[in-house]
């Protein structure tokens, strides 16, 4: 296996990790997958979401700002920088972040649904409505959720 067969290996298990709730062994992979690869943006995006999703949104904030200082244009790093921002309690600098994202990828839906939501909570609402109809734009079948979350948030 070569190198970057084996780097992206390690990479695909840390992030099944990630997805399957267990934030914490991705932290020991990207960790060690660092040591290996050190100032690699992938792992330290990697490395800063599972420190998000352990409920250490400062110890992922200064790993993420190494992730979009490193690539400005890796979108994936300014969304998960925009998550660690929230967690903060800082929602104006996670709504640059997710626009931020916008601008390089504006297909990205998570960025797009995390951007209306947090506008939406701050009471933007003209711009959250904005928000939400690119990211219901981007997969029509969307409307129905969005008609069903707003029926439901009535009551209905």
């Amino acid at each position: 296996m070569s190198e970057l067969d084996e780097a992206r290996a390690t990479f695909e298990r840390a992030v099944s990790f990630l997805r399957g709730g267990n934030p914490g062994m991705t932290e020991r992979i990207a960790r060690a997958a660092l040591r290996d690869y050190p100032g690699e943006v992938n792992f330290l995006a990697l490395l800063g979401a599972s420190l998000t999703r352990q409920g250490r949104p400062q110890d992922a904030e200064d790993y993420l700002r190494q992730v979009v200082d490193c690539d400005p244009d890796y979108a994936k790093g300014h969304e998960q920088l925009g998550d660690a921002l929230l967690e903060l309690g800082r929602p104006g600098e996670a709504i640059q972040s997710f626009r931020r994202a916008l601008e390089l990828d504006p297909a990205f839906d998570a960025a797009q649904l995390k951007l209306g939501q947090t506008l939406l909570s701050l009471g933007r609402e003209t711009e959250a409505k904005e928000a939400m109809e690119s990211f219901v734009r981007q997969k029509p079948h969307r409307r129905l959720l969005a008609e069903a979350a707003e029926l439901h948030r009535g009551g209905k």
